[in-house]
């Protein structure tokens, strides 16, 4: 049996000022006129969020699950988490599938086999930037915390090589294969992919390569780290990433999980 515990009311306030960020950086991509006064780090502040929003995740999960010691409390766990992320996540697609049938929309037959990945929140673990953001493109984000959820059974498994597996194979997959494909290089160095669909997927959508953030919560409440150092992690976590590598506002890859 799983029980649930206390709420963390501190932070519902941070999560307003970060869930802002999201939006406002939406806004910047469907709304360039209005927004180029705006300096240039406003266009950062939404990975950042969404940063903020993955380490938040491990944080709660770890602070609400302390452990999956049995069969029934791992199986319990997923259900519970999938019944908070499917339902809506059906209902939405299902309207903008009905949106696009309706307006007779040639998108919908030219990528009708990407369904099963949408449908089964599995878009993001396909390599496939187009099918990550097909759709409803923010659902990128629901698709990787489905992948935390099932990390996180890993990482409270019995033994302990399995623990150490579930956590290191996939950051070092996340870390080299952005690295391999050329995404940190210039952009006018040879072999650069920098910038490209592909690079924007491997360093900012695909799962492994966030799944240092949701670790992050994980350890930090494990070590009853405080809320303002909470925030500062995340902050600092894709900083230099962000900087050095940014996706165009409205691109789809910022949602709050």
């Amino acid at each position: 049996m799983i029980l649930a515990r206390g709420r963390l009311d501190a932070l519902t306030s941070v999560r307003f000022f970060f869930a802002m960020m999201v939006v406002v950086h939406h806004f910047a991509g469907q709304f360039p006129a209005e927004f180029v006064t705006l300096p240039g780090f406003i266009y950062s502040l939404g990975p950042l969020a969404v940063s903020w929003f993955f380490v938040l995740s491990g944080f709660i999960i770890a602070y609400n699950y302390p452990e999956l010691s049995t069969n029934k409390q791992r199986r319990d766990f997923f259900i519970l988490r999938v019944a908070r992320l499917w339902p809506v996540h059906c209902v939405v697609l299902t309207a903008a599938l009905s949106f696009l049938y309706l307006t007779n929309n040639s998108y919908l037959p030219r990528h009708q086999d990407w369904l099963f990945y949408h449908y089964t929140l599995t878009q993001t673990w396909t390599m496939n930037a187009d099918i990550a953001t097909g759709y409803n493109g923010p659902s990128w984000s629901v698709s990787n915390e489905l992948f935390f959820y099932i990390a996180y059974i890993g990482m409270l498994a019995p033994r302990r090589w399995l623990r150490i597996f579930v956590v290191l194979v996939p950051i070092a997959i996340g870390a080299a294969l952005p690295i391999a494909h050329g995404c940190f290089l210039p952009v006018d160095s040879p072999g650069s992919t920098a910038g490209s669909p592909h690079c924007i997927f491997l360093v900012f959508q695909f799962p492994p390569a966030r799944l240092i953030e949701f670790v992050s919560g994980v350890v930090i409440c494990r070590m009853n780290v405080r809320i303002p150092q909470l925030i500062g992690l995340a902050a600092g976590q894709r900083r230099s990433l962000v900087t050095s590598f940014r996706p165009s506002p409205g691109s789809g890859m910022t949602h709050l999980p």
